[in-house]
């Protein structure tokens, strides 16, 4: 496994300093907005750095819905090739999808229309993800709303209806199960491309009891560390002291 932190661009020297293979930001830090000329800078600072974004949050914000009457489509579409496009020229991997903002009038949409609204944007970002050589991971939202990617089992059947392999699952490990009885399933296994660990503040939780489970059903990837850190330099060191025997290899 990889090991990252969620962290600013502006902190990625720290993060390769106290070990992390890579850090994960937010998408809106790609400027989308910014014509390409004026986003060179940026990827600059990137590519000098000992280590990249190998992953990017938050991908759609909420000022941009993808649910209700009168979506901008095209304004969606470009967003999303924007994103992308530099996520890769970054050195991004994984964006993950992991909110959804839909507008007021969807309360009165039928579940289906709103279904087929989420579905045909997700097919859409699949093409340019192919393009550009990345993956759109989905995170369940646990926002209560059981047509809107709710829990992992509709995240899990939406991305298997979408029926891309560019589109695929993200999961926060302790929505999995209990410290020391994750069960990952088959089905959760063949999609999951990225994963997050909450690394417990007052260290009564072995990170093992997250993480063996997680390696012995054959997960490789990445794992994304959030965590309050009051020292980052000699708490994210000791952190990922104790990702070794899983993977964990950087040594600065």
């Amino acid at each position: 496994m990889k090991f990252g932190c969620c962290a600013s661009l502006a902190r990625l020297k720290a993060a390769a300093g106290a070990g992390f293979d890579y850090i994960e930001t937010e998408a809106v830090e790609l400027r989308p907005r910014l014509c390409d000329a004026d986003f060179k800078p940026l990827l600059r600072l990137v590519e000098s750095a000992p280590v990249r974004p190998e992953v990017f949050h938050s991908f759609i914000p909420d000022r941009l819905p993808l649910v209700g009457e009168d979506i901008d489509f095209q304004r969606v579409r470009r967003y999303t090739q924007a994103i992308l496009e530099r996520a890769a020229h970054a050195g991004g991997q994984v964006v993950v999808f992991d909110s959804l903002q839909p507008r007021a009038d969807s309360e009165t949409m039928p579940p289906e229309r709103i279904y087929n609204q989420v579905t045909g944007f997700l097919r859409m970002a699949a093409g340019y993800a192919r393009k550009y050589n990345v993956v759109v991971a989905v995170k369940p939202l646990y926002a209560g709303h059981a047509y809107l990617l709710d829990t992992l089992a509709d995240v899990t059947e939406t991305i298997e209806d979408v029926g891309c392999p560019e589109i695929r699952l993200a999961a926060d490990i302790s929505r999995i199960g209990s410290p020391g009885s994750v069960a990952i399933s088959k089905q959760v296994m063949e999609h999951l491309a990225h994963v997050y660990l909450t690394w417990p503040e007052n260290n009564d939780i072995a990170p093992a009891q997250w993480l063996e489970p997680l390696r012995d059903s054959g997960y490789g990837g990445r794992v994304s560390l959030l965590g309050r850190w009051q020292d980052f330099p000699e708490q994210a060191s000791a952190c990922l002291r104790s990702c070794t025997p899983f993977g964990y290899r950087r040594t600065g």
